[in-house]
This record gives C-alpha cells, sequence and structure tokens, in this order.
C-alpha cells in the first residue's frame, strides 16, 4: 500500500495569488535546501519525475509533490547517516591525535564541546554557519568561548595535512 502524501497547506492572500507553505513531518527545513541546492536534472533522476515539473517547483510556480517531498526526505536522511559517521570518525582520530602527555581533563574538554558542536555545524562550515552556531547558544560569552576554543582546534586538524580526511582551506 502506498504511503499517503504529505500535508500541503494552501492560503489566499490578500492579492488572491494562491501561494503554498509545506508543512512536513520530520524536518521542515530539508525540502527547500534540497531544492535550491540540487540542479534539476539531479532532482529529476532523484525522484523520477519530469525536469519541467521539477522547474516549476524550483520557480515557485508549482508546489512540489508528496513523491517528490518523500525523495528528497529520503535522500536527505541517507546523506546524513553517511555524514554523522564521518562526524564520529573525525572527533575519535583527532582525539586520538592529541599529543601523548595532554591532560585527561583536555581530552574530556575537547570531547563534550565537540561531540555537542559538530553535528550541528558539520564537516565543512561556512565562517557565517560559524557564527550562528555560536550566537545561537544559551550560555555566557566564556561558554561561547569555549565552544570557539575548541571548534578552533578541531578544524585546524581536519585541514591540516594530518587528517586523513583530505579537506583543504579554499
Amino acid at each position: 500500500m502506498q504511503q499517503p502524501a504529505r500535508l500541503l497547506v494552501y492560503r489566499i492572500d490578500y492579492k488572491s495569488h494562491l501561494t503554498w507553505r509545506p508543512q512536513w513531518n520530520s524536518n521542515p527545513c530539508c525540502v527547500p535546501k534540497m531544492l535550491n541546492k540540487m540542479s534539476v536534472t539531479r532532482l529529476a533522476e532523484l525522484s523520477n519525475l519530469s525536469k519541467s515539473y521539477i522547474s516549476q517547483v524550483k520557480r515557485g510556480k508549482r508546489p512540489p509533490s508528496g513523491d517528490l517531498i518523500m525523495s528528497l526526505e529520503e535522500f536527505y536522511h541517507n546523506q546524513n547517516k553517511r555524514e554523522n559517521g564521518n562526524i564520529n570518525k573525525a572527533i575519535i582520530l583527532f582525539l586520538k591525535s592529541r599529543r601523548e602527555g595532554i591532560s585527561p581533563g583536555s581530552i574530556q574538554f575537547y570531547k563534550a564541546y565537540l561531540s555537542k558542536a559538530i553535528p550541528v555545524i558539520g564537516l565543512n562550515p561556512s565562517a557565517r554557519q560559524l557564527s550562528r552556531y555560536l550566537n545561537s547558544l544559551k550560555c555566557s560569552q566564556g561558554g561561547k568561548h569555549a565552544y570557539y576554543r575548541a571548534i578552533s582546534v578541531f578544524y585546524n586538524w581536519l585541514y591540516s595535512c594530518r587528517s586523513e580526511f583530505g579537506y583543504r582551506a579554499e
């Protein structure tokens, strides 16, 4: 039996144009982000829908169908599973790479702060994403600075030749 399509909510604005505002059950931000980041061809291949329909959805001429939303959510969740595995691996390798003789308290500090921050901001964030994350924290300036120190050391290691991830600064 086929799953029911996600609920799409329609509202009529004052100019009597029909506009749509999607409401999805899992992650409300994944579908618009995926629509903007992926090409029409890639979206059509992923969802088995026509390129013309995808193009109309991207331009806002038509609302996304339930099939398109489900395809994008499935792709998003599969992508997140792979990235979360890489994130955990990166944090573990970073902690193992710390020089011998470092205080166990320092290792705990890095582990505590990085295990909260890196899954949220990812392995390749922009400066704006880092700034937004630090500003969104509900702690004192000293607490935010502690996050900044841990994140800074982690990304310096990640983008160095010592890490096996192959990230390079742009």
